[in-house]
């Protein structure tokens, strides 16, 4: 069986061609949108592009997405790169329906579709160590991911920590194993793309719908690389206002629940417990009351259990230590007026 290492033996003056002629056609979704000016972040999709063109293999075609309309950042890359597509969609439309239109727009001819957003980067063999899997399969129903390399703020680190077992879930594996696997990581084969694509308007969680809908409901199968060949950017100022970072507890849960019939109670808990409960308890539109009503609908659907740990240390604790600092001002206010 050949590999994109047979394949890639030539001198390098003839490599470009030969890739045209012999390797798999990639092509490589970035989107992104304008930021306010003088934003740091606009200048990171400058690093995407570079590290999709440093690639040891390269790509087919690059489109640029972006999300809305953009002077600054089209500038940007017209000056660093030649041979980029730009497309705008004008009007917010959001990421899913951003990557979907930057796939319309890349070549009929391309045999994958791998994506990157805009803060994220790839290592120079994350496309060679995938095409080398993907040439030993018999079909074109799959997609396969890398490991990636977090920037947290307490230094950098490597995920997922486990591999995927066979026949296990995508839902078991990213919920009940720490499964971690993103989007930037993704290489995926054109058809197999174009018959699930990312669902439009959603406004968080478009990478793991994406895969849950690729497996649990198409069956396709996830292929791992154990290698961190994507580097995953925290750190800068706007992240917070991120997708992933924006906090919509109720958007969530009702997320997870769509998935009701295809999952198992322990990941809807598990889900629960990460992306809703926190945003619930922070929910600074809702009094204490309200928030053990709407944690109590949520408990019900996973068997969360009432009276648990959980919830005694960050909800019942609230509540009575809010009671009781209460009692106590009114007790001092007593004591003034006694005085």
């Amino acid at each position: 069986m050949s590999t994109i290492e047979d394949i890639f033996r030539l001198t390098t003056n003839d490599k470009i061609d030969c890739m045209r002629n012999n390797i798999p056609k990639v092509g490589v979704v970035i989107p992104t949108y304008e930021r306010p000016d003088h934003s740091e972040a606009n200048g990171f999709v400058l690093e995407a592009i570079q590290s999709v063109l440093d690639q040891t293999v390269p790509v087919n075609d690059i489109v640029v997405s972006i999300d809305g309309s953009s002077t600054n950042i089209k500038s940007l890359i017209k000056n660093n790169f030649k041979g980029i597509k730009i497309i705008e969609s004008v009007e917010k439309v959001g990421g899913s329906k951003a990557r979907n239109n930057g796939f319309d727009s890349l070549d009929v001819n391309d045999q994958f579709v791998a994506f990157l957003d805009d803060d994220d980067k790839w290592y120079q063999n994350k496309l060679k160590e995938q095409l080398n899997e993907a040439l030993k399969q018999t079909d074109s129903r799959y997609f396969i991911f890398t490991n990636v390399v977090y920037d947290e703020p307490d230094g950098q680190k490597i995920r997922p920590i486990n591999r995927i077992s066979n026949n296990e879930s995508a839902a078991d594996f990213i919920f009940l194993r720490q499964g971690y696997i993103t989007t930037s990581s993704l290489l995926i084969p054109f058809e197999t793309f174009n018959n699930i694509r990312f669902k439009n308007g959603l406004k968080k969680h478009q990478d793991w719908d994406l895969i849950f809908r690729a497996n649990l409901i198409n069956g396709i199968r996830m292929i791992q690389i154990s290698e961190p060949l994507v580097w995953y950017r925290m750190q800068y100022s706007g992240r917070n206002n991120s997708v992933s970072s924006v906090i919509d507890w109720k958007f969530s849960h009702n997320w997870i629940i769509g998935f009701n019939n295809l999952i198992s109670k322990k990941v809807i808990a598990s889900f629960d417990k990460d992306q809703v409960l926190p945003g619930l308890i922070s929910d600074h539109e809702l009094g204490i009351l309200n928030k053990i009503y709407f944690y109590l609908i949520v408990s019900l659907d996973f068997n969360f259990g009432i009276f648990n740990w959980y919830l005694l240390k960050r909800m019942f604790f609230v509540l009575f230590n809010h009671f009781i600092g209460k009692h106590l001002k009114i007790s001092d206010k007593v004591k003034e007026k006694n005085e």
